[in-house]
């Protein structure tokens, strides 16, 4: 990321100067988890849960006008000079323990909830509550390969320029009488939305702060907290419950304007403007991270690099990661699969990273696809119609119909393994035998 666009977390050059109890706090947290991995057991948590918006909370928060140093750390970045900068991840002393292939880290809530693993900056960036849209005609303020996260909803395209999201991390928008929130988490480079409702309970959101080098939200009408990948309530008078997630599409602005030519574009908003990030640090898969949050990522696994981008799907309880670096060497970017006994359709552009997945199914009917030769759709077999990228046949028997999106999520793989540590991850047979035969595993 540019220094400019991480002025939120301080100037570079400039030591991070949190007040003396956070610092004692937080070195007594880590050091706990550092010798409980040590000593082959885990962490106590070391003091009682801090209740959302207590004293206790408000004196081991940093407050939004401290700075952050926003010295990055290049993780796998072996090009770079490292002279002058925080170790890299994989650089500290090892305390991994190898689990054999197959067996999850499934950690109790005392561990998983630890205050170690969260870094809060309460308020540091604020939400986008009244979205203004213009159609695509007018949105002058977009480039071809500017990235926006792309939203079909009750009958609705919208598309959010991602420049603007990295600074808000959070939209709360509505379809016609439909509350939604957008979210997005630039460090992880996942963007998803959700049904802000918990029973008859209409919920606004804003930045908490940094769970597991994700995103954190708090809602303001309990100030419970909230996971900002998959909508789970972790903290406050809500914990337990779980929002209903909508998946989007990350994709170019060029991209999703000519697959929906009717969509609007979220404008930008003059207040924050001067505050968007610029398209260089606006990148999904930018391999840095502002001092601080490194120590809060403290479960790994060694199947794929820390920031690799991945698609993660879901389906019932069953996830999988599709990484991009798999996906990129398929002819067309096409990938037929089956996750749960659910046939799916992986569909990947290799030049942008643009990847979506679809339901393989019309009806009870399976399907099976072809790519097309010198074209961006792609052939079901049985039938030879032909579908766009988009999931819609526009030509043969199927016109008209449309393949129905799964739930997924793209995000670095660091980000998707810390909520779904029994994830599979997709490698073509020959790759999955090599890893297999490696015995390299989940890891803490």
């Amino acid at each position: 990321m540019a220094s400019r666009d991480l002025a939120r977390f301080g100037k570079p050059g400039r030591k991070f100067r949190p007040g003396k109890i956070a610092i004692l706090l937080f070195a007594l947290g880590l050091a706990t988890v550092y010798f409980g991995v040590l000593a082959g057991c885990t962490p106590p948590e070391a003091s009682p849960r801090v209740t959302p918006g207590s004293a206790a909370e408000r004196s081991t928060s940093i407050e939004s006008s401290t700075p952050i140093a926003a010295k990055k750390v290049a993780i796998g970045r072996a090009d770079e000079d490292d002279a002058g900068k925080a170790p890299r991840l994989d650089d500290r002393p090892e305390t991994a323990v190898k689990r054999p292939r197959g067996h999850a880290l499934l950690e109790p809530e005392g561990v998983r909830l630890h205050e170690s693993r969260f870094f809060r900056q309460h308020d540091m960036f604020f939400p986008e509550s009244a979205p203004q849209f213009v159609a695509a005609a007018k949105a002058g303020f977009l480039a071809a390969q500017d990235e926006v996260l792309g939203l079909e909803y009750g009958g609705q395209q919208r598309a959010y320029p991602v420049r603007a999201l990295c600074y808000h991390h959070v939209v709360n928008d509505q379809v016609e009488d439909r509350p939604l929130v957008i979210t997005y988490c630039v460090i992880c480079s996942s963007g998803i939305a959700f049904v802000p409702t918990i029973g008859d309970r209409h919920l606004t959101f804003g930045f908490h702060g940094i769970w597991q080098g994700s995103a954190l939200l708090y809602d303001h009408q309990t100030n419970s907290r909230w996971l900002h990948m998959n909508g789970e309530c972790v903290e406050g008078e809500l914990k337990g419950s779980r929002l209903t997630p909508i998946s989007l599409v990350h994709a170019t602005w060029k991209e999703w304007k000519a697959d929906h030519p009717q969509t609007v574009v979220m404008a930008t908003n003059p207040k924050f403007q001067e505050r968007y990030f610029n398209r260089v640090s606006a990148r999904r898969g930018n391999q840095f991270f502002p001092v601080g949050f490194l120590t809060t990522i403290q479960t790994r696994d060694r199947r794929l690099p820390l920031t690799e981008l991945c698609l993660g799907v879901r389906v019932g309880a069953a996830t999988k990661a599709y990484p991009f670096s798999v996906l990129k060497k398929l002819p067309e970017g096409l990938l037929q699969d089956e996750l749960a006994s659910e046939p799916l359709l992986i569909v990947h552009t290799k030049e942008t990273g643009t990847t979506r997945a679809y339901r393989r199914k019309l009806g009870e009917n399976s399907l099976q696809f072809i790519v097309n030769p010198g074209s961006d759709d792609f052939i079901e077999q049985t039938t030879g119609s032909r579908f766009t990228r988009a999931g819609t046949c526009i030509d043969g028997p199927l016109a008209s119909q449309r393949l129905e999106m799964v739930e997924f999520i793209q995000a670095e793989w660091y980000g998707w393994y810390a909520l779904h540590p029994d994830t599979e991850v997709f490698a073509p047979e020959e790759e999955a035998a090599e890893q297999a035969a490696s015995g390299d595993g989940n890891e803490k």
